[in-house]
């Protein structure tokens, strides 16, 4: 009852504050969920009930007298579970800030949660991330233009104080505009990675890439990039590799099949950083995935969704006491559903199975989760 009196505290508040002018958007939402397996272990499972409540705020605006459009954004969520609450709630927040004009941009971003850090990672932590990034870009000439883009980041775990570290990275691409609608390029980009507990793991990595943005086909929209990277470390350690190479791959795009139903398609290989419990010989695993998602439009508000994915972990050193080294496949399907009810109100429901194979004993895991939620958007 206290969670309901919430959730309309909330909707009654959002509904005051729209006020303030169409420039603000403010939306609640209320989802509940089972899960099969909130520990994601082999065996020993445990299943709870969880209530998500979530309140975002949007607002944007054109500053007077400039060229610059304000992007921002917050999120507030809460988590609760039915089982083990005193460890198992978690609180979620977001803060999204992009100051930007015709050839400039500036931007930060603040999360904190207690997700984990990557599929590789069975434990979630409490975690924050803070990024700020600032890109400018040049006019264009005889269809080209060049773009700099600075980006540091800093994570912070709450217990996992090995994985504390900062990132800086800096870019340059060169774009050629093919089409009105599409965008080549090429490009060079160098991270550095310092950790602050963890000398071992801090690295140097060099990228050079190709890609797309953009109209990329008939019926396709969205970016394609396809890269060489070298990382190195700046320490060696007795039985770690001190450097990988990698040929690497982002890519997300959206076919319009019919003017009802269409794909989505998300496709990645890249390095990752190990946690502290893989430490162990593994600097990095290769994280290479593919997802695909089918959605039709059954009305004018209602959708259906099937997605299907892959995702392969990588890594390259047996750890102590292993036989192998470690290699998980990690294989989701899931259907949802939304319908907008009116201008204000929607909902959704979902079901997903989730199975992780590895070839070490004790690694994989199956889950199974299904909810349903309501969102209020003003």
């Amino acid at each position: 009852m206290k969670k309901l009196l919430v959730f309309v505290f909330l909707i009654a508040l959002a509904g005051n504050y729209a006020n303030a002018g169409e420039n603000l958007k403010l939306s609640v939402s209320e989802d509940y969920k089972y899960d099969s397996n909130i520990y994601k272990v082999a065996s020993g499972r445990t299943s709870s009930l969880i209530r998500v409540t979530r309140g975002m705020a949007q607002y944007n605006t054109v500053l007077p007298n400039t060229p610059f459009k304000l992007n921002s954004g917050a999120m507030f969520g809460y988590n609760a579970y039915n089982k083990y609450s005193n460890t198992n709630n978690s609180i979620d927040s977001l803060i999204n800030l992009n100051l930007n004009s015709p050839n400039m941009e500036f931007g930060e971003k603040f999360l904190f949660t207690s997700d984990a850090a990557n599929n590789a990672d069975d434990d979630r932590e409490k975690r924050w991330k803070n990024t700020v990034s600032a890109s400018f870009k040049t006019k264009k000439a005889h269809r080209l233009w060049l773009k700099a883009t600075l980006t540091d980041s800093v994570d912070e775990y709450v217990n996992l104080n090995s994985m504390d570290r900062n990132t800086l990275s800096l870019s340059l691409r060169g774009y050629y505009s093919h089409s009105e609608k599409t965008d080549m390029y090429v490009g060079y980009k160098f991270t550095n990675i310092t950790y602050q507990k963890n000398g071992k793991q801090n690295s140097g990595t060099h990228v050079i890439s190709a890609g797309m943005e953009g109209r990329i086909a008939p019926k396709v929209t969205g970016d394609i990039d396809v890269f060489y990277s070298y990382r190195d470390y700046h320490k060696s350690a007795n039985g770690y590799k001190d450097s990988k190479a990698l040929l690497g791959l982002s890519l997300g795009l959206k076919y319009e099949m019919t003017e009802r139903t269409f794909f989505n398609f998300d496709a990645s290989r890249q390095t990752e950083e190990t946690t502290a419990n893989n430490f162990n010989k593994n600097r990095y695993f290769v994280d290479t995935s593919f997802f695909v998602t089918a959605n039709h439009k059954l009305s004018s508000r209602s959708v259906a969704s099937l997605k299907i994915g892959w995702d392969n972990l990588d890594y390259d050193t047996k750890a102590n006491g292993q036989s192998k080294a470690r290699n998980d496949n990690l294989y989701v399907i899931r259907p949802s559903f939304s319908h907008k009810i009116n201008t204000v109100l929607s909902g959704s429901a979902f079901v997903e199975y989730k199975t992780r194979h590895s070839n070490l004993k004790n690694r994989g895991y199956d889950l199974f989760t299904a909810g349903i939620g309501m969102r209020a958007l003003f």
